[in-house]
């Protein structure tokens, strides 16, 4: 046994559940900055962390373990219920939510190892990085049809798929033509296909498209069915590939 002085961007124990979450100091100017800090999973051990928004942002999320851990991320709401998670990587690979929206408040951000995995030599680190929201961007969580992200009228919405089978609803109001028909628009990712769902506000299946790698937006003409319209639903299609860094373009209108 050894005892040391707490480090600074260390982790600081006892920080295993909300109540005792370790608070992190990020913001700068406009709710912007980074940082990172340093800890160390034992068996069984869970870290929390706590950040407290003064404005509206993004968060982009990642942990990067060592030798011998898996490591599970989670973003929670003040509760305790979780937002969003990433586990998708194995031992040593670093799990990412690249977009997590926090309108304001406290968001708890949860670390733990696999069951057995253990490396109390070599740390973690876990960076966080605030920014301001995208304007018409995302809102992570919206993985459900109970959970969209609002999308005005003819403007253009942006939208990452990360982590690895994530999927994105939208909810964008729209006017059928004529024919009854609406147009939805949506822009390639660089190395992923795109699935694309079309849905009514039943949550009726109205139509569905696929989109190429980085094919540029192209309109595709659905029909509405006398619907009240849309809920548009965006997935990688094999559900095992993930972009952080490259955001589609979602648009619907007449």
């Amino acid at each position: 046994m050894r005892a040391e002085l707490p480090k600074e961007g260390g982790e600081v124990e006892p920080n295993d559940d909300p109540a005792h979450a370790q608070g992190l100091v990020i913001d700068a100017e406009g709710g912007a900055g980074a940082m990172t800090v340093a800890g160390t999973l034992g068996r069984g051990d869970v870290d929390v962390f706590k950040y407290a928004a003064t404005v509206p942002v993004e968060l982009d999320v990642e942990v990067t373990p060592p030798e011998r851990v898996d490591v599970k991320l989670e973003i929670l709401r003040p509760d305790g219920t979780v937002m969003a998670r990433s586990d998708a990587g194995k031992r040593r690979e670093p799990e990412r939510l690249p977009n997590v929206f926090v309108p304001g408040g406290t968001a708890l951000v949860r670390l733990s190892a696999r069951k057995g995995d253990a490396n109390l030599d070599e740390p973690y680190r876990l960076t966080i990085t605030a920014r301001p929201p995208e304007p018409n961007g995302e809102r992570e969580p919206n993985d459900t049809i109970a959970t969209p992200t609002p999308l005005p009228a003819g403007a253009v919405g942006g939208g990452l798929i990360a982590p690895r089978g994530d999927v994105d609803f939208w909810q964008a109001p729209a006017t059928p033509d004529a024919d009854g028909n609406v147009t939805v628009s949506v822009g390639g990712v660089p190395g992923l296909a795109l699935d694309v769902r079309v849905r009514g506000a039943s949550g009726k299946e109205l139509g569905r498209f696929k989109v190429a790698s980085g094919a540029p937006p192209t309109p595709s003409t659905v029909p509405s069915g006398g619907e009240a319209c849309c809920l548009i639903e965006v997935r990688e299609t094999t559900g095992k590939l993930a972009n952080p860094r490259d955001r589609y373009a979602v648009t619907v209108g007449k």
